[in-house]
Parts: structure tokens; sequence; C-alpha cells
């Protein structure tokens, strides 16, 4: 009895301390936040027709290069590892290192070539419309 009566008596110590260290593991980063492209240039309205999201994950081999392309929907990604410089047709480029986000380019044909000494591997997040393409090849 004298024992049941201890334990009754901790166990609200123990919920406290596993609800603290809970909530001290959970961490929230805003990785990117922005109404421009990587470019600088203003992101477009939202197409009309019934949204779809595509999430793609892309490894670019060593030393690959993309095809021209564009993208005629929004779309943000992050760098899982590798290295990654993206090129636009009239020659802005960015450099990514893994870790680093990308709010892409939209309507405007640019290339991305694997320029780290591993595989460049992308995670893309794509906001379009049902049945309409995600990337246009030149």
């Amino acid at each position: 009895m004298k024992n049941s009566f201890l334990a009754l008596c901790l166990l609200p110590l123990f919920a406290c301390v596993s609800t603290e260290q809970i909530n001290r593991e959970i961490k929230v980063v805003e990785v990117v936040k922005s109404s421009n492209s990587w470019n600088g240039t203003k992101l477009p309205l939202y197409p009309q027709g019934q949204p779809e999201v595509t999430v793609l994950r892309i490894t670019i081999p060593k030393g690959a290069t993309l095809p021209m392309h564009q993208h005629p929907v929004i779309n943000v990604g992050v760098l899982l590892k590798g290295e990654l410089t993206v090129k636009t047709k009239e020659g802005e480029t960015l450099l990514m290192k893994a870790g680093d986000p990308i709010v892409e380019v939209v309507d405007t044909w640019h290339l991305g070539t694997s320029t780290g000494t591993e595989d460049a591997e992308i995670i893309v997040f794509y906001a379009g419309v049902k049945d309409k393409p995600l990337t246009i090849k030149r």
C-alpha cells in the first residue's frame, strides 16, 4: 500500500519531465520565404485550374548538365547533397551547396549542372495545375 501511494505521488513528476523533454526537441526553422525567385524576379500569380502539388527527388550525376528548360509553375527546392550551379539563358548564375534552398525561376529558360565531387540530389515541390506540365524542355 505504501509503495503504491509513493508511485502514485511520483507519477505526475515523470509525466512533466517527458512532456518538457518532447517540447524541447521540437524545432521549427523557416528555410525560405519569398515572393521572388532566386534571380529577383517577382513570382507570378498561381495558375487557374485544379491545384496539384507534386514533389520530386531529382538526382543529377556528378558532371552532368540538365537540358535547357523552364517551369510554367512556381516551385521551390532544397539541395540535399552535392553542389549545383543553376544558370539562366541570360547568364544569371546561382551556386548551390547541400542544404541550400532555391525558389526557382518561372517561365525563364535555365539549366543546372552538378558541379561538385558527388552527385547532386535535390527535392523540389511544385505548385501546379492538374494535367499541366511542370517542366518544358527547349
